[in-house]
């Protein structure tokens, strides 16, 4: 315990910073190996695949690199193996999947009929 002169204790406590975990700064986001940031102030970043530049957070390059269009362009340049890692990111996968399962059930039920 450190004292302050006066009998009564005091501690420091750490002080903590909250970080998003995929901000600019902090590159634990998978798109990153796929990505230049040009600039940090203005969240710049750039393609590896395409040269394509725009500014916005992990979650517009994800869906660049995964070909959704939301938000920003498809790359067409991108490998299929990270394309399709991107849209099991993003959860694209599952939706297709379900999708896929959907149109089944209806053929089926015309079916009954």
């Amino acid at each position: 315990m450190a004292s302050t002169g006066n009998g009564s204790s005091s501690f420091s406590s750490p002080v903590r910073v909250a970080i998003r975990k995929n901000a600019i700064g902090n590159k634990t986001d998978p798109t990153w190996p796929y990505t230049v940031l040009l600039d940090v102030k203005s969240r710049r970043v750039k393609c590896k695949f395409c040269e394509l530049i725009f500014t916005g957070p992990a979650y517009r390059m994800k869906h660049h690199l995964a070909g959704t269009g939301r938000d920003v362009s498809s790359c067409r340049m991108v490998p299929p193996d990270v394309k399709k890692a991107m849209q099991f990111l993003i959860g694209l996968d599952t939706i297709e999947r379900r999708l896929v399962e959907m149109k089944r059930e209806l053929v089926e039920m015309r079916n009954l009929f």
